[in-house]
């Protein structure tokens, strides 16, 4: 569909993410995202602290644009090095997902 969200960045508990616009049109976007964790075969979701939720974001995109979206997690505390996956639920575009890799290093 040529909309795309690629992770790019994880630091002091922000996660950054990119998302892009290739699919010939203006994107409104309007939505909320999950994050999961690899377990085996499955993933897990991640739970949210009591009284605190991905934030929802409300954005426009041109055809060619793309962004930089910076989600603060700290409440969750550090995550661990393992596979992660980033959905994202949009209203009229359905659901983009995509996975990344945590790996610390000394």
């Amino acid at each position: 569909n040529g909309h795309t969200v690629r992770i790019t960045d994880y630091q002091d508990g922000k996660l950054t993410a990119e998302l892009s616009n290739a699919s010939g049109e203006r994107w409104d976007y309007y939505g909320t995202f999950k994050l999961s964790v690899r377990d085996g075969e499955a993933w897990n979701p991640i739970p949210w602290p009591e009284d605190w939720a991905w934030p929802e974001c409300l954005y426009t995109l041109e055809d060619g644009q793309r962004m930089t979206y910076v989600f603060d997690l700290t409440p969750l505390g550090p995550l661990d090095s393992g596979e992660y996956l980033l959905q994202t639920d949009f209203r009229d575009t359905g659901c983009i997902e995509t996975t990344f890799r945590l790996v610390y290093t000394e």
